[in-house]
């Protein structure tokens, strides 16, 4: 994204914020005391050596910030998610889970600084919640799931649609609940919604400032500042996040295309 003579990363800054801690601990902690143990061993004229000495630090800042957040995260997510599929569908569901986690995308987007993996996960234990009945209806069982789309949000942009989905299953639950009951407690339900939209919105509240600081406008996304002239911007401009309508070249092409199907 390019602002008035300043690139910024077009994605939603969630992983960004998230990696900020794990940076700071290595650049203001461990760095110093452990470079400068290395350095010590350095012949003063050995310049290779430090400037060997300074890219290997740089890249252990970034394999830390992504191991300590993308990769540990995703790690606990693949265990969690096949201990649900074995309970729920034995032998198979373990299989399936090892699937997942070991044979297909979700395993390469582990291994990078990509936010993917924590949007899955997020957005996963929310329907899982919710689909469980979680908490018993209470204050939890609706603000947690919520909470956790929203957190969703602002690591991925694209989470909209899915947690979407999610919260419209929700609503259909929800007026399922209250139809068994004979729509006595409708009140309640219409609250428990209110909840539910309310552990959503939460965490979005940041991303107005965050645009407002960076693009100079509220409501103006890293996505609508792409360079111009680019291909990605083209395709970015269609539908809603660059996600259109299906069409039979985009089936093919993520299902038997030689280039990138996943058959082939």
């Amino acid at each position: 994204a390019f602002y008035k003579g300043h690139y910024y990363c077009d994605k939603a800054p969630g992983l960004s914020f998230a990696a900020v801690p794990v940076y700071a601990l290595y650049k203001f902690l461990i760095e110093p005391p452990l470079m400068g143990y290395f350095r010590a061993g350095l012949q003063d004229d050995d310049i290779e050596g430090k400037i060997a000495l300074d890219r290997l630090s740089h890249q252990f800042k970034l394999w830390a910030a992504r191991a300590l957040t993308v990769s540990m995260l995703s790690a606990l997510f693949a265990v969690f998610f096949i201990i649900v599929l074995g309970k729920k569908y034995g032998v198979v569901g373990t299989i399936l889970g090892y699937a997942y986690a070991l044979g297909t995308m979700a395993f390469c987007y582990s291994t990078v600084f990509y936010a993917h993996q924590i949007a899955a996960a997020l957005l996963f234990t929310s329907f899982l919640m919710i689909d469980s009945k979680f908490g018993k209806n209470s204050f939890v069982s609706d603000f947690l799931p919520g909470l956790l789309i929203g957190i969703s949000f602002i690591f991925e942009y694209p989470t909209l649609l899915i947690g979407g989905i999610i919260g419209i299953y929700h609503i259909c639950l929800l007026f399922k609940e209250s139809a068994n009951d004979g729509h006595l407690n409708r009140k309640r339900y219409l609250t428990r919604f209110a909840i539910f939209a309310a552990g959503a919105f939460l965490p979005v509240i940041g991303i107005p400032f965050y645009n407002n600081a960076c693009f100079g406008n509220p409501f103006k996304l890293g996505y609508g500042m792409l360079v111009e002239g680019t291909k990605f911007k083209e395709e970015m401009d269609k539908g809603i996040f660059g996600i259109n309508l299906p069409s039979f070249s985009a089936m093919w092409g993520i299902t038997f295309s030689p280039k990138k199907g996943i058959f082939i």
